[in-house]
């Protein structure tokens, strides 16, 4: 596909290229190319602030375009968590449920990377809403509850090993003088 820049293009072509772009990322997905797919969903995403731009915030207009950002954010997530970018998730994830708040798949995906930056609590938070947004999720959420609590001691006991380990190269506390 040719492509213009986004800066050549007039308000009706960035309209019309960005569900283009979002089928584009999500074939790129689909193949694992994660990189590639986020970086049209982003596309889609500077598109969407540029017409936003051209519109006055709360009105109908602004509204429905900051809207559509909610699923590219979604998908962006996604595409970062799978590259391991688990703070970037979080930052694209909270765009999204600040647009959307009962949106689930961006709380689940939310939890996860607050899973895998140790913040447990913001985990299970994130899980608990899903599962009172969407109760058929109930089981499957207190099960990722479980794994959490399962992490969190894994971690507290890494952390002990390794201040320990600290302790004793150093002669722990054995070696300080007394005051």
């Amino acid at each position: 596909m040719v492509r213009k820049e986004s800066w050549i293009m007039n308000p009706e072509e960035k309209r019309e290229f960005i569900p283009a772009l979002r089928e584009e990322g999500n074939q790129l997905y689909i193949k694992g190319d994660f990189q590639a797919a986020a970086a049209r969903y982003q596309e889609a995403l500077n598109l969407l602030e540029q017409l936003s731009l051209r519109e006055k915030p709360g009105e109908p207009e602004w509204n429905e375009l900051d809207n559509q950002r909610v699923p590219f954010f979604v998908n962006l997530a996604q595409c970062q968590f799978k590259l391991k970018q688990y703070y970037d998730v979080i930052h694209s994830t909270t765009e999204a449920i600040s647009r959307d708040p009962s949106n689930v798949k961006a709380l689940y995906r939310r939890s996860k990377a607050y899973a895998e930056t140790w913040e447990f609590d913001l985990a299970a938070d994130d899980l608990r809403k899903v599962a009172s947004l969407m109760p058929e999720m109930a089981e499957a959420a207190q099960a990722e509850l479980k794994t959490l609590e399962i992490k969190r001691t894994e971690q507290e006991l890494k952390e002990r090993r390794l201040l320990a380990g600290k302790l004793s190269i150093r002669g722990g506390l054995s070696g300080v003088p007394p005051t």
